[in-house]
């Protein structure tokens, strides 16, 4: 999987296009690595934590929360891509599409979940600005 979006990597994010090819795998595998974490234990926390700190590098490279939301979704659909290429129509096939839209769509649901917290704490710090200039 991973060595399917390092080909596709300049399409899928600005962020992963300016990545060598060995730096993108990296942070794929990692992304990969934490959403089977949470498909094998149901538990959102560690992937939650991993996407902060995905969003944390992101942003050190200059790219907005909006384009980690762009990141995991362009991913998810890869992924759905290369399983339906890979092992054809069947049954099989439909259970795993099924369960990958869910990860993918949990994924996303924690990156907008991010976002508004980010929002909610630049609105608060505005809010105490605004209260200190009254002042």
């Amino acid at each position: 999987m991973a060595a399917r979006l390092v080909e596709v990597r300049s399409s899928l994010d600005p962020g992963f296009a300016r990545l060598e090819p060995r730096a993108a795998a990296a942070q794929f595998e990692a992304v990969l690595t934490h959403q089977e974490g949470f498909l094998a234990t149901g538990d959102a926390t560690a992937l939650r934590g991993f996407l902060r700190s995905f969003r944390a590098l992101r942003a050190a490279e200059g790219l907005g929360a909006e384009n980690l939301l762009h990141a995991v979704i362009a991913l998810g659909d890869v992924a759905i891509q290369v399983a339906q290429r890979d092992l054809g129509p069947g049954p099989r096939t439909a259970e795993l599409i099924a369960s990958l839209a869910r990860l993918h769509r949990a994924t996303a649901r924690l990156v907008v979940e991010i976002i508004a917290e980010e929002l909610d704490g630049r609105v608060a710090q505005l809010r105490s600005l605004a209260g200190r200039g009254g002042s």
